[in-house]
């Protein structure tokens, strides 16, 4: 492990105390799954580490994480942060600074070493519905960033047309109007009530809707020197996400997930409040 790695393990061990003392599920998804199967621990090159905790137990977890979360550690929500599009929240290390490239211009936005914590819902099973679904989906997601970011950070037609709509109600709708009505959609589908789950949180939604079953209860793995619950199916999780996720990337692929400033022994206060510059 490298010290940023260290950093986000102490994160999620912090993370993990809160969800085995209260019963929460929580899965690893994406690389950080990878990272349990392939390498025992993180993938050597990543810079992240993300879990999925059920709908039905997300906003519990965040209430308890507010109390119970060790000194140094708080939760960021997009409630919290204007400049924040994604439809998750992150515990973050408050002692440490990681400012992403696409942030540089947007102070709020600053933050320290984190954990990605993503909502996994339900999605309707194949058909009209779940067309609707998306369809849905994809332009709340599209209004909440053209709500949080000016036209100037718009890279599509679509985004400046919706940017340039959404312009004269900035002072009448609050910038996270639309992460509050895509979680009270999410609220409306718990996992446990449903056949299928996704990435309700991400673009690729249309593509990464998995059969519940592959989550199950989960399964313990080691992950470093601890242990991380992984879907109960993961090798069949892994497979339909990345395809032969044991084969290693190109080396030119082998890069940072989230490309940015990064200080390990500054508190990113003193960033954002301009008491120090990474430039």
């Amino acid at each position: 492990m490298n010290d940023l790695q260290k950093k986000i393990l102490d994160i999620f061990k912090a993370v993990a105390k809160i969800c085995k003392d209260h019963d929460i599920t929580y899965y690893a998804i994406g690389g950080t799954a990878i990272g349990a199967v392939r390498h025992q621990g993180f993938i050597p090159w990543d810079d992240d580490l993300d879990i999925a905790i059920p709908i039905e137990h997300y906003d519990r977890f965040i209430e308890i994480a507010r109390r119970e979360l060790p000194e140094g550690l708080t939760v960021m929500t997009p409630v919290d942060i204007e400049h924040y599009a994604s439809f998750f929240i992150k515990v973050v290390d408050t002692r440490t600074t990681l400012i992403e490239n696409y942030a540089k211009a947007f102070p709020d936005a600053y933050y320290g070493v984190f954990v990605d914590i993503m909502p996994l819902a339900g999605v309707p099973a194949p058909g009209k519905e779940r067309k609707r679904y998306l369809r849905m989906w994809k332009q709340t997601a599209m209004l909440n960033y053209a709500r949080r970011f000016p036209v100037n950070r718009m890279k599509t037609r679509a985004r400046v047309a919706a940017c340039r709509l959404m312009k004269p109600f900035h002072g009448k709708i609050p910038y996270h109007y639309f992460t509050d009505k895509m979680f009270a959609e999410y609220r409306k589908r718990p996992v446990c009530e449903s056949e299928y789950t996704g990435y309700v949180w991400g673009v690729r939604l249309d593509k990464l809707t998995f059969d519940v079953d592959i989550f199950g209860e989960g399964k313990e793995l080691p992950f470093e020197d601890t242990v991380m619950n992984c879907p109960s199916r993961v090798e069949d999780y892994l497979t339909q996400q990345f395809g032969d996720f044991m084969q290693l990337p190109p080396e030119e692929q082998r890069v940072s997930v989230h490309p940015g400033f990064v200080d390990l022994e500054t508190p990113f206060a003193e960033y954002k409040e301009g008491r120090k510059s990474f430039r």
